[in-house]
């Protein structure tokens, strides 16, 4: 999730926004300024109805930062590095990078968040029942009074246990505490939130079709539970097949280099006759440009085999996951980018290419870890 307006920093914590908060914080305005507020208290202006939705929305925005920003604190004060916060259609995320050093941090860390916003709902709770008792606007009391209820109701749907909401991570961190085994922990947690999303979802359906517009937030809420529950699965399973195991256990050493500027024609009977199917490409000014396949070098058409270099049909560098040696395959696997090849270019301190690994060197070792010390298939 990409910041589109940078808000800043709050305790050296990066803080922006996605463009699809505008949207929501518009829809929450408008949905308080022409039904809720007008109906809990009638009689006042247009003016006065949406100037109260908006003080609203903004201050339900900056109570789910301070759910976020608790729980980028903890997670500093256990070690780890936070990247940065950002609030979008469906609430806020914290970008915490490494990995958490122990179960009771995990605890503490998702914990914090849902305290947070129950500790606001009393707050607003206490100040509706004092805007009541010194005789305050009825509004001013509406909008307490929806202050209370949104962040309590934040805090305890965040402590279901199911991944990846708050009371996912929770979870994990019981389980973790209780077997010793995080990943495990944390497979059975996404496993919870794929039940849960599903329940979402359906529950979402189930409003559209009764004709409540309501449900698409329903629905796009269990989509995302959904769809984030199968990523941490996946991540949970990454752990759990190659454990410790590291890139150069797994990666094809000196691999066969192509010349970037050679013809496709000239290269492609060069490359069916070595037996591997991908090639690390050396680029005009020195240095590996990317990696090209067997596939990309058959899409040129016929007529155009001797002009097309090899270059032109490279996946560029910044497209692919790079390494080095001694790096744990997991986390090379599980860090976040967007790759438009699935092999891995293994660089060494000086920035020289040393192996390439390919799917079938990770279909290999996810099926057998040992098989990590073996000899490399071909790329």
């Amino acid at each position: 999730m990409q910041n589109t307006i940078r808000l800043g920093r709050i305790r050296g914590v990066s803080v922006g926004v996605h463009w699809s908060l505008l949207v929501v914080a518009a829809l929450v305005s408008w949905s308080l300024a022409s039904g809720q507020l007008p109906a809990a208290v009638p009689g006042s202006s247009s003016g006065a109805y949406w100037l109260a939705g908006i003080l609203a929305a903004g201050l339900f925005f900056v109570s789910i930062l301070a759910h976020e920003m608790s729980h980028a604190v903890v997670a500093q004060r256990v070690g780890m590095r936070v990247e940065g916060i950002t609030l979008w259609l469906l609430g806020g995320v914290s970008k915490l990078e490494g990995k958490v050093p122990s179960a009771r941090a995990e605890l503490a860390i998702a914990v914090s968040g849902p305290a947070v916003s129950v500790a606001l709902g009393l707050v607003f709770a206490g100040l509706t029942i004092a805007s009541v008792a010194l005789g305050l606007h009825g509004l001013v009391v509406a909008v307490f009074g929806w202050l209370a209820f949104i962040n309590l109701l934040l805090g305890l749907f965040n402590l279901l246990p199911a991944a990846p909401l708050d009371g996912g991570r929770v979870l994990t961190g019981l389980l973790w505490l209780r077997h010793g085994d995080e990943w495990r922990a944390n497979a059975t947690s996404a496993k919870a939130g794929r039940v849960f999303g599903t329940i979402v979802c359906g529950v979402g359906i189930f409003e559209l079709l009764g004709g409540s517009p309501a449900g698409i937030w329903t629905l796009l809420l269990g989509l995302f539970v959904l769809y984030a529950a199968r990523g941490e699965l996946g991540v949970a399973e990454v752990h759990r097949r190659v454990g410790d195991v590291l890139v150069r256990d797994v990666m094809t050493a000196d691999p066969v280099v192509a010349t970037g500027w050679q013809n496709v024609a000239y290269f492609s009977d060069i490359a069916r006759a070595s037996g591997h199917r991908a090639f690390p490409v050396a680029a005009w000014e020195g240095g590996i440009a990317g990696v090209v396949t067997l596939d990309r070098l058959a899409t040129v058409p016929p007529e155009n085999r001797t002009l097309a270099r090899v270059l032109d049909v490279t996946v560029p560098l910044s497209g692919l996951r790079t390494a080095r040696p001694d790096d744990k395959l997991v986390d090379v696997l599980t860090a976040p980018k967007a790759v438009l090849d699935p092999r891995i270019l293994v660089f060494d301190d000086d920035g020289h290419l040393v192996g390439l690994i390919t799917p079938t060197d990770l279909s290999r070792v996810a099926a057998d870890p040992g098989a990590a010390t073996r000899t490399p298939a071909p790329a």
